[in-house]
């Protein structure tokens, strides 16, 4: 990974994401998350603090960059949240089938390369009763 990938693209993007037009529509999404959450690009952890404790088990966060799971660090620490991290693309989510509650994608779909492996990755591990939320 280069520097750009490492340092200053984790920057941008986390400077881009936690504006305040972008939080707004996070913390309306973000709350309606219950169980065993996968989080599809949890980046910096900026959905974090909207996350209601009470009814989340743990986030399982999937994130690719290095980088970003750095940022999120700090965030993750004070978080009420379990946070299982997935270092893999949104194309290889390793879990088992039907092990998800709620999926979670906020500003990240658009970021993904080979989106509809993702989109059947996705259904593959969500509950029939499961929910998608994103934004």
């Amino acid at each position: 990974m280069n520097l750009y990938e490492e340092r200053i693209l984790p920057h941008l993007i986390n400077a881009a994401c936690t504006s305040p037009p972008i939080q707004k529509l996070r913390k309306r999404i973000v709350p309606k998350c219950t169980g065993r959450v996968l989080e599809i690009g949890m980046g910096s952890g900026a959905n974090l603090e909207f996350y209601n404790s009470k009814n989340i088990d743990f986030v399982w966060g999937l994130e690719p960059s290095e980088g970003m799971r750095r940022k999120a660090a700090a965030k993750v620490a004070k978080s009420d949240i379990e946070v299982k991290w997935l270092d893999l693309p949104g194309e290889e989510i390793p879990l088992e089938d039907d092990c998800v509650d709620t999926i979670l994608l906020t500003f990240t779909l658009c970021t993904i390369p080979d989106y509809q492996k993702t989109l059947q990755q996705m259904h593959r591990v969500l509950k029939p009763e499961g929910k998608l939320l994103f934004s």
